[in-house]
């Protein structure tokens, strides 16, 4: 797989394809992050609005014409039990929907320095090459230099395990596919591919690179130190991404990349591995809040197949497509209601946030 990489590397170069460098900075103010869309009629990228101060006329998004579904939307409606959430409708609207209100949390953050250090970027071509400083002296922060720490520690871990990365070619790779005629599910891919060794074995892998506080934690949403409590629909959703790659599809959606989907997804050796799912999908977890920081990494496996060697978890995140899609359509029909709760006083929508909605004034308070 590594002399794969390394060819697949020298045939762009010699060809003078060379990944488009679509990383851009991070804007210092956080909270009004906005992304682009690709039209596929057109080709052409639309930028979202400047961000109004007041309600603005809500548009119909394209729940029934076109839609992008990702992994973070099915989330924010649904639980890792296919359960729905308590969310605002409104605030899906504006965070998704129109993408005017972006909130980036400093976790969040954290999570995408470290990957501009390891891998050259985060997902969606955001790149953050600092981090907010002490307010009084400029110096640092504990949690920025960790980052740094555990970044200078990663080719090591790499080389423990196989694992190859060559900037702009086998990572933050964009994945697309056709959930049905109307709705494109999608997702970038930290690491694609790499060869991973495991109880002995290289392995094809698929590989997620997460920072997080600490990789033994056994509480909240990405308690990493029981895993068999994080909810792996990214894992679940990748896989099935892979399966039957629909090319013509990807290189429209991201035609700067039609060499290396060729490279990669007309590879006979590949494409039979991913077709008879020989492949793994791994979590690379880096801690960088409690020492020893030379110990706070580990690598996570989440297979393809339930243990009984059912598609359960294929079927489970199709089903959480479906609810969430459904309830974009009821919200839609609703007109995107802003529901008043505890989020209020965090939503970038909230006038208490510079946002237009006035909701948080309905809440009662003792």
């Amino acid at each position: 797989m590594s002399n794969y990489l390394e060819s697949l590397k020298k045939k762009l170069e010699k060809k003078e394809v060379t990944p488009e460098n679509t990383t851009q900075e991070l804007p210092q103010d956080t909270s009004k992050a906005i992304s682009e869309e690709v039209d596929l009629d057109t080709e052409k990228k639309e930028s979202a609005l400047e961000v109004p101060k007041t309600a603005p006329a809500l548009i119909v998004p394209d729940v029934e014409k076109r839609f992008f579904l990702t992994q973070t939307l099915i989330k924010e409606i649904t639980d890792k039990h296919g359960e729905y959430k308590q969310v605002c409708p409104r605030y899906i609207y504006e965070n998704f929907i129109t993408k005017q209100y972006r909130t980036v949390t400093l976790p969040m953050m954290h999570g995408i320095f470290g990957e501009s250090l390891v891998l050259g970027g985060g997902a969606r071509g955001q790149k953050l090459e600092d981090l907010p400083r002490h307010k009084k002296s400029g110096e640092k922060l504990t949690a920025q230099l960790n980052i740094e720490e555990q970044a200078r520690r990663f080719p090591l871990w790499c080389s423990e395990k196989g694992i190859s990365v060559i900037p702009g070619i086998n990572t933050q790779v964009p994945i697309a596919k056709r959930l049905n005629k109307n709705v494109i599910v999608r997702t970038e891919i930290d690491l694609f591919p790499t060869p991973f060794l495991m109880e002995g074995k290289y392995m094809l892998s698929v590989m997620d690179v997460k920072f997080t506080a600490d990789v033994n934690s056994r509480f909240g949403d990405y308690c990493w130190g029981a895993p068999e409590f994080v909810d792996h629909l990214q894992a679940d959703m990748t896989y099935w991404l892979l399966q039957d790659f629909d090319m013509e599809l990807n290189v429209k959606l991201n035609p700067e990349k039609q060499e290396i989907y060729k490279s990669i997804f007309e590879n006979e050796a590949v494409s039979k591995m991913i077709k008879n799912e020989d492949i793994v999908f791994i979590y690379f977890i880096i801690g960088y809040k409690k020492q020893p920081l030379h110990e706070q990494v580990n690598f996570i496996y989440r297979s393809y197949r339930e243990a009984n060697g059912s598609l359960l978890r294929q079927d489970e995140f199709k089903e959480r497509a479906r609810k969430t899609l459904a309830q974009l359509s009821e919200w839609k029909a609703q007109n995107w209601p802003a529901k008043e709760d505890n989020y209020c006083d965090k939503c970038p929508v909230s006038q208490k946030n510079g946002g237009y909605c006035t909701q948080f004034n309905k809440i009662k308070t003792i």
